[in-house]
C-alpha cells in the first residue's frame, strides 16, 4: 500500500510538471466541490479546521520563514537575488509578515470558539466513538467466548447488542463489523468451517446494518424531524441539503445515491434521511452496496484469528482493513463531489423549492441575534476583556493538545488491554514486539494522564458553556 501511494505521488508530480500546474489548478477549480471549498476558504469554520489540523505545519512554516530571513540577513543567498517587494527588515520574510498581518485581523473570537466545538466533536468520536466502543466490544467478545455458546446464540446476542450501539450517535460501524468478524467467526468455525463462519458473520452484520438504517430513519430521524429547531440545525433549507434530497429521491440504485448512503457517517446519514422524510425502502435499496465495506472489515477481524499461523493470514488482516478504509474514503469524497455537482447544475431548480416556513422564520429571528452577538464579541471590538480572551485561548490550546495526543500518541492517555482471547487489541500501540497485549479488565482503560486530560476537558466545556 505504501508503494502504491508513493507511485501515485510520483505519477502526479510527473503529470503536473508535464501538463502544467496552472492548467491543472484552473481545471480543478471548475469542479463545483473544489470551487466551493476555495470560496469558503475565508469562513471562520474553515479557519477553525485549519487551526485544529494544520497548526504544527503552520508553526514549522513560520520557523522556516525565520531561518530564510536570517540567511538573507547574513548574505547566504547563494547567488539568488530578490525583488524589492520580497525584502523585509523584520524577523520574518515579507510574504509571511504580510500573511501574519492579515491573520491578526481575523475575528479570533469566532475562530477559537469554532475550533473548540470541532475539538469536542472530534474528541467525542475518537475517544467516545472509538476507544469506548472498542473497549466495550472487546469485553463483549471475551464474555461471549467464555460462555461457550452455540454460534446461532452468539449471532443473536451480537445482533441485539450491535443494534443498540448503532442507535448511539458517536458509535461508528467499523468497530462493530470488526468485532463481529472476530466473535461470530470464532463461534461458528468448528461447525461451519472458517469461510462458512466468515460468510455467516458478514451476513449477520449486513442484516444488522439494514435493520439499524430502518430504526435510525423511522424511529429517531422522523421523531427529530418534527422539531423545527432540529430541521434548522441540519440546514433543511440549505442548497446542499436540497441537492442531497434530490439525489436520494431518485428511485433505484445509482452511484450518487450509493455514495451518500455508504460514504456518509452511519448514524447522521440515516437520521437525516428520516428528518427529510424520505422513503425508507428506497434508502434500504440504495444501501445494499454497503456489503463492499462490511465484508473486508469482517474479514480483517476473522483473519486476526489466523494471525498466529503466520504466512498470508498476517498480511491479509491489514490489507482488508486498508481496503475497507479506502472504500469508505472514496465513497465519502464521491458523496461530496456529487452533492456539489447537483447543487451547481440544478441551482435554479433547488433554489425555487418551497422553504420550510418554520425554519425560515427562525432563521430571520436568529440572524439578527447573531449579528448583535458578533458585534459585541468581536475580538477587535474593544468589548472583550483580557480575562475572557485568555480563557478562550487557554481552552482552545488545551483542546488542540488533547486532540493531537488522541491522534498521534493515544497510548499516553489510554491503557492497552488484553483482547487476545478474541483476536485483537484496542488500537494505540504497536504490539508486534510483545506478540500480545497486557492483561487486565477491558473497562479500565485510562491512564493517569488520561484522567487529567478528562478533567481539563470538563473545565473547557464549562468555560465554553459560560461564554
Amino acid at each position: 500500500i505504501s508503494l502504491v501511494m508513493l507511485f501515485v505521488c510520483f505519477l502526479s508530480i510527473i503529470i503536473g510538471n508535464a501538463y502544467g500546474w496552472d492548467k491543472i489548478s484552473a481545471q480543478v477549480m471548475q469542479i463545483p466541490l473544489f470551487g466551493k471549498m476555495r470560496s469558503s476558504g475565508f469562513s471562520n469554520w474553515t479557519r477553525a479546521i485549519m487551526m485544529l489540523t494544520c497548526l504544527p505545519i503552520l508553526a514549522v512554516y513560520v520557523v522556516i520563514s525565520f531561518i530564510n530571513q536570517r540567511a538573507r540577513k547574513l548574505g547566504l543567498c547563494m547567488g539568488f537575488t530578490y525583488p524589492e517587494e520580497a525584502k523585509s527588515t523584520g524577523w520574518l520574510t515579507a510574504r509571511v509578515s504580510s500573511q501574519i498581518a492579515y491573520v491578526r485581523e481575523w475575528n479570533w473570537t469566532a475562530v477559537l470558539i469554532n475550533t473548540q466545538w470541532l475539538s469536542y466533536i472530534f474528541i467525542l468520536f475518537v475517544a467516545g466513538g472509538g476507544r469506548l466502543t472498542a473497549a466495550f466490544l472487546a469485553w463483549l467478545g471475551e464474555t461471549i467466548d467464555k460462555a461457550d455458546l452455540h454460534w446461532a446464540a452468539v449471532a443473536a446476542i451480537f445482533t441485539g447488542v450491535g443494534l443498540v450501539m448503532f442507535l448511539l450517535p458517536p458509535v461508528p460501524g467499523v468497530p462493530v463489523y470488526l468485532t463481529g468478524g472476530v466473535v461470530m467467526t470464532r463461534a461458528a468455525d468448528g461447525e461451519l468451517g472458517f469461510m462458512g463462519a466468515l460468510l455467516m458473520a458478514c451476513g449477520t452484520c449486513f442484516i444488522l446494518k439494514l435493520v439499524a438504517i430502518v430504526l435510525q430513519q423511522k424511529v429517531i430521524g422522523e421523531m427529530l424531524g418534527s422539531y423545527a429547531s432540529i430541521r434548522r440545525w441540519v440546514g433543511i433549507n440549505n442548497i446542499s441539503i436540497r441537492a442531497m434530497r434530490k439525489i436520494l429521491q431518485t428511485p433505484g440504485i445509482n452511484i450518487r445515491k450509493v455514495a451518500i448512503l455508504v460514504g456518509g457517517p452511519d448514524w447522521p446519514t440515516s437520521v437525516l434521511t428520516g428528518i427529510l422524510g424520505l422513503n425508507v425502502f428506497q434508502m434500504l435499496l440504495g444501501s445494499l452496496p454497503v456489503v463492499v465495506l462490511i465484508f473486508p472489515t469482517c474479514a480483517a477481524g476473522a483473519f486476526e484469528l489466523r494471525r498466529e499461523e503466520g504466512g498470508i493470514w498476517e498480511a491479509l488482516a491489514g490489507v482488508m482493513l486498508a481496503l475497507a478504509a479506502m472504500v469508505q474514503g472514496f465513497a465519502l469524497l464521491t458523496m461530496m463531489y456529487y452533492i456539489e455537482q447537483v447543487a451547481a447544475d440544478h441551482y435554479d431548480e433547488l433554489n425555487a423549492m418551497e422553504s420550510d416556513p418554520e425554519v425560515e422564520a427562525m432563521d430571520r429571528e436568529q440572524h439578527s441575534k447573531d449579528e448583535a452577538f458578533a458585534q459585541v464579541t468581536h475580538w477587535h471590538s474593544g468589548r472583550m476583556g483580557l480575562m475572557i480572551k485568555a480563557l478562550i485561548m487557554f481552552c482552545t490550546a488545551t483542546l488542540i493538545i488533547i486532540w493531537f495526543i488522541c491522534i498521534i500518541a493515544p497510548s499516553t492517555l489510554f491503557k492497552e488491554k488484553s483482547q487476545a482471547s478474541i483476536g485483537y487489541c484496542i488500537p494505540g500501540e504497536d504490539h508486534a514486539s510483545t506478540g500480545a497485549c497486557s492483561e487486565g479488565n477491558a473497562s479500565d482503560f485510562m491512564k493517569p494522564a488520561g484522567w487529567i486530560a478528562t478533567g481539563v476537558l470538563v473545565f473547557d466545556i464549562l468555560i465554553t458553556y459560560y461564554y
